[in-house]
């Protein structure tokens, strides 16, 4: 008889607590209780051969087995084992009592009770072991319970046995475990995957992670999404005695991820949209995305831009200096614009003007760039072809009548001004343009099909002063003045929008505060798939400043208008002044001297002392009179004189000016020294009248008791390093310098001797009117350089003035 088939037997093995098995036959094929099953590490040692399972106790147990099967009971003492008890290893002590088991064919087999040798302090141990564990489970929930997520446990083969209070709060009931317990609150679609991957992990020992939907009763009922993790823990031995699993709320992470999905398919409609050609690279400088627009000027698909493709389409002069501003400014981190000509979808080079700035994520990192491009083919066609025909106009007129030079500067001004307003309008249309790149200086929003705001960026908080909570769900005819709002303004460009694609509108706008701002605003229809119209984009650009510029503009142009009419009127009224000067004074002031001469040299005899005096003094006062006419009247044709320049020799004018003081420099026996002098296009009689004057001066004011040395030199200045203030920057001067070894004067009167009638010395001292340098100060500045002067007493003075090269 085989002792399985016996029912009672096998009824007594199985219910007893001592853990018992049987080892049958010459293999030893075990089957034992469930007592036993820690000695064998599971029932799966169930049917396997006693050496096998017992592989480490083999040598001890073998030659005593052999004798339990011929028939003699027989205890075995002091078998080890390693157990698992409490999640922990522990080293067990047994005794193993074997007695033979016969069946009526002879077979043999044995039956075996295992009892565990105690030891007292073993026990103690054991207690206080058992003990720590239940202090060490009871710390665990606590912590567990005071945590704001799921906590939860399992047994090795799965079963859920604990869950903290927030499982209760949130989700579960009191008292349920196991699979069904979380199994019944996991939403329909998610239960198969759930407990699919659950069991697979249980089997596999590796970690758990999953997302799926838990219907809550807290704060709201409903599904919110949960990530749920979980750990094997392992003994010594590698064998997983716990699984501990947390619950977290991803519900808000999800619902963002869901809207920023939403947010770029609308920047994508939005861009598509746009009048521009919008692209984006990444930090690497690989261009990752092309609007619609960029694509259709292009003719090519995305694949083939994307990356490097680009390059492809921009002429081959033009690629190298536009990489290098763009890598520049990547460096950098910087906006950049760039100009290229880029291919047409049918083969034409187009300029393009190429403008970016740095993209950054919330958190400040470096995303790479974003930008727009504009075809501006046609305005810089037209601006080349008008510099070409304006150059060569101005050139025709120069060479037919040189009289008319002033006219062409003035000219050539005006249409540098042009050139300017130009390049001002081409600017603030480009500006207007990138809406999608300088997002803080356009109000972009988008408005539904009936005109009420559903989005609202920082650049519109900025210009109109609403927050997005202010204004969204509300109609965009909010911005417009009263009178625009009683006229349908706003629904207008609404309907106009609809009709043609899109509207444009220039005016006036009115901010939260009540101010009020000049605005350009452009209005985008977007449509779908069908091309139902689906909403509209806004684009508003802040023109106040540019409006205020053109009212200033306008009227400095009134008053430069006026000034010239002023100008007129004054000029007309000198050349009266010279005329009566030159005529109607000088006329009495001759009489004077002729009558009194007549006196002084016929009636001499019968004048006194006092009266030759007095008409000595009213002779000398009648020549300083006229004098200073004269003078006035030269400093007077300075001004009002015409202006004919012509290509001169300086070296030879400078030898007419010796020639005419050749009497005055030998009699004050002085020396001029002078280095080469250039050629230049001047005005001869005034540049004449110039080195006269500053001669002259030197000569007037020389020491007494020194021979005078006056230096005359030029020397040639580029632009890069004149450090005069007076200096039109970019322009390159002749320095003429002109040198006395005079008594000179204190620096602080270096501006003042250029003033109308100022001297330094008294009449009686030094003869002269006080107007010479003031001549030499208006020639300069009709040949469009300036003057200053350098001086100490007693050290001589120099004189410097300073004349454009061309």
């Amino acid at each position: 008889m085989n002792p399985l088939n016996n029912q009672a037997f096998l009824s007594i093995l199985l219910q007893s607590h001592v853990p018992m098995f049987i080892a049958w036959g010459t293999a030893g094929t075990l089957f034992f209780n469930d007592a036993a099953q820690p000695l064998f590490g599971g029932p799966s040692a169930i049917g396997q051969p006693a050496q096998k399972v017992f592989a480490e106790n083999w040598d001890t147990l073998a030659p005593v087995f052999d004798q339990v099967r011929q028939g003699k009971p027989v205890n075995i003492p002091n078998i080890i084992f390693s157990l698992n008890r409490h999640g922990y290893a522990e080293t067990v002590s047994f005794t193993f009592s074997c007695i033979p088991i016969l069946n009526e064919a002879g077979e043999a087999g044995m039956l075996v009770t295992a009892t565990e040798n105690i030891n007292p302090l073993n026990i103690d141990q054991r207690k206080q072991a058992e003990d720590a564990v239940r202090q060490s489970e009871l710390r665990f929930r606590e912590l567990a319970d005071s945590m704001p997520q799921i906590v939860w446990t399992a047994t090795a083969d799965g079963y859920t046995d604990y869950y903290n209070k927030q499982w209760y709060l949130l989700i579960g009931n009191e008292n349920e475990f196991g699979d069904n317990s979380f199994l019944k609150h996991i939403h329909p679609d998610d239960q198969a995957r759930c407990i699919e991957t659950w069991h697979n992990v249980v089997r596999s020992g590796e970690p758990y992670e999953i997302e799926y939907r838990f219907k809550v009763k807290y704060p709201v009922e409903g599904y919110q999404w949960f990530l749920v993790r979980a750990l094997p823990i392992k003994n010594d031995s590698g064998q997983i005695i716990k699984w501990y699993g947390t619950c977290t709320d991803i519900d808000e992470v999800k619902r963002i991820e869901h809207t920023l999905r939403e947010s770029e398919e609308r920047f994508r409609l939005l861009v598509d949209s746009a009048p521009v050609m919008v692209w984006m690279s990444d930090p690497q400088m690989q261009i990752t995305f092309f609007n619609k627009r960029w694509l259709e000027f292009t003719g090519r698909g995305m694949e083939q831009e994307l990356w490097d493709g680009w390059k492809e389409g921009i002429l081959p002069d033009d690629l190298k200096t536009g990489l290098v501003a763009y890598e520049e400014a990547f460096e950098a981190r910087r906006d950049f614009e760039v100009e290229f000509r880029l291919k047409r979808h049918d083969g034409q080079y187009r300029w393009i003007v190429c403008n970016g700035i740095p993209r950054y994520s919330y958190n400040g990192a470096f995303l790479g760039y974003i930008g727009t491009s504009i075809d501006i083919h046609e305005r810089k066609t037209i601006r080349l072809e008008l510099e070409k025909r304006v150059a060569e106009r101005t050139h025709e007129i120069s060479l037919k009548n040189t009289a008319l030079e002033e006219t062409t500067r003035k000219l050539t001004a005006i249409n540098h001004q042009l050139e300017l307003r130009n390049e001002e309008l081409r600017q603030s249309e480009e500006r207007y343009l990138r809406m999608t790149n300088e997002v803080e200086d356009y109000a972009i929003i988008l408005l539904s099909r009936e005109g009420y705001i559903e989005n609202w960026n920082k650049g519109a908080e900025k210009i109109k002063g609403y927050t997005a909570d202010e204004t969204i769900g509300k109609h965009f005819r909010l911005f417009y003045t009263h009178t625009d709002q009683q006229q349908g303004l706003a629904e207008r460009l609404i309907e106009e929008a609809k009709v043609n694609g899109k509207s444009t509108y220039e005016g006036w706008r009115v901010r939260k505060d009540g101010s009020t701002l000049w605005a350009y605003t452009v209005i985008t229809a977007l449509h779908d798939d069908k091309n139902d119209i689906i909403g509209f984009s806004k684009v508003t650009r802040d023109l106040t400043q540019k409006k205020q510029a053109e009212d200033r503009l306008k009227m400095y142009a009134e008053q430069l208008e006026q000034k010239n009419m002023e100008l007129e009127r004054s000029n007309t009224e000198l050349s009266s002044f010279s005329y009566v000067a030159s005529h109607d004074l000088q006329e009495p002031l001759r009489k004077i001297q002729a009558f009194g001469n007549l006196i002084q040299s016929r009636d001499v005899a019968h004048l006194s002392e006092t009266s030759k005096d007095y008409f000595n003094r009213m002779v000398k006062a009648a020549i300083r009179m006229q004098n200073l006419i004269d003078s006035l009247l030269e400093f007077s044709r300075t001004t009002t004189a015409r202006k004919n320049f012509e290509p001169t020799d300086l070296n030879a004018l400078l030898d007419e000016v010796r020639k005419e003081l050749a009497h005055r420099i030998e009699e004050k026996k002085a020396v001029i020294e002078s280095s080469h002098l250039p050629k230049l296009t001047i005005i001869p009689f005034q540049f004449r009248q110039l080195l006269s004057n500053l001669i002259s001066n030197s000569l007037k004011y020389s020491k007494s008791d020194t021979t005078p040395v006056i230096e005359i030199n030029a020397t040639f200045v580029k632009a890069a390093a004149m450090n005069e203030k007076a200096a039109l920057p970019g322009k390159d001067y002749f320095r003429f310098t002109v040198a006395d070894n005079g008594i000179g004067f204190e620096q602080e009167y270096a501006e003042k001797v250029f003033d109308l009638f100022q001297r330094l010395h008294g009449r009686n001292e030094y003869s002269g009117s006080g107007i010479g340098l003031a001549i030499c100060k208006k020639i300069v500045e009709n040949h469009h350089g300036f003057m200053r002067a350098e001086s100490e007493p007693g050290r001589g003075a120099r004189f410097f003035f300073f004349i454009p090269a061309k």
